[in-house]
């Protein structure tokens, strides 16, 4: 018996996508974000100690594991280097991710870290890695490295410098408090996205909205995880409300957030906070973890967005401390 031929493949073509531009009055929605020198990382010293036995420097087999070992770890980096998506919030020098240049960065930083003066051999440089814990050390150390110098003073970029999303139509909705005429939707629960927008475009309270997403790489917080290694996130939304002069970054999705998420988002809105008023736009920064809250039951008792947003920030603040 034949098997039924496919008449329509599973995945989307890219007919099925298109190319959303700024809107004509995009100015009023535009949201200013402060572009923040990078924090230092909390390092600790890499010191170099015996270690488990190690191999002969001359042996083949050394030089393959610490390979695998170097391109796990630059995998690892690469999740939280704080190198833009889009050339639009780009500012050199690059480091370039997933690459060989990033590798061989790496091999250098970690044949440095020699507390004799002489860079570390294939054997030496195999057993630090093997060491418990090492991997996240050496990662903090070459963030840091590299942060030390790309860092710049803090100035102001804005949404807009983003003039194209692509999406699909039938996995976006239209919007008017935004930038752009449409917005794109997320597969992880649509269906409470598309009720987040939907109240705040019909709540009078908002002023702007926005969906962060990954071509907007100046939001994506560099940060240490609960186990200290590095890590990365970015906020589902930024909300501005019209009432008070606040910004929100709003986190719709997900359990609450761990401990360490929790403070390195709460520690990037304080650092904002305690910019010059003219260098954030003379409003004040938030971070709202909705993740768990449910939407309908405030809408239907007719709070306000603003109010739900204001909750989540006082629950994170309380949980964080």
């Amino acid at each position: 018996m034949r098997e039924p031929r496919l008449l329509h493949s599973p995945f989307p073509a890219d007919d099925d996508k298109l190319d959303v531009l700024l809107r004509a009055d995009y100015a009023r929605y535009d949201f200013a974000v402060p572009l923040l020198p990078p924090e230092p990382l909390r390092v600790a010293p890499c010191p170099l100690d015996a270690g488990p036995p190690g191999l002969r420097p001359a042996d083949p087999q050394a030089m393959r594991d610490y390979e695998a070992r170097l391109r796990c770890l630059a995998r690892r980096v690469a999740g939280a280097l704080p190198v833009p998506d889009h050339p639009a919030w780009r500012s050199p020098p690059q480091t370039p991710v997933g690459r060989p240049a990033l590798v061989q960065a790496l091999d250098r930083h970690i044949r440095g870290l020699s507390q004799a003066g002489m860079p570390l051999d294939t054997d030496q440089a195999l057993r630090m890695l093997a060491q418990p814990r090492m991997a996240g050390c050496i990662a903090r150390s070459f963030l840091e490295a590299r942060l030390r110098r790309t860092a710049a003073p803090a100035r102001l970029r804005r949404l807009s410098e983003i003039r194209t999303l692509r999406m699909r139509l039938d996995a976006s909705v239209a919007v008017d408090k935004c930038i752009y005429p449409r917005l794109p939707v997320a597969l992880r629960d649509p269906a409470r996205e598309r009720a987040f927008l939907d109240w705040a475009q019909a709540d009078p309270g908002v002023d702007a909205f926005c969906r962060i997403g990954g071509r907007h790489g100046l939001l994506r917080l560099r940060y240490q995880d609960d186990e200290g290694g590095p890590a990365a996130w970015r906020p589902d939304f930024l909300v501005r409300l019209a009432t008070v002069p606040a910004v929100y970054l709003v986190e719709l999705h997900g359990p609450r957030p761990g401990a360490a998420r929790l403070h390195a988002a709460m520690g990037w809105c304080e650092r904002i906070n305690a910019l010059p008023s003219i260098l954030r736009d003379m409003r004040s920064w938030f971070y709202a973890p909705l993740g768990g809250v449910p939407l309908d039951h405030g809408r239907r008792r007719g709070a306000r967005l603003g109010e739900l947003l204001a909750f989540a920030r006082l629950r994170a603040g309380y949980v964080a401390r």
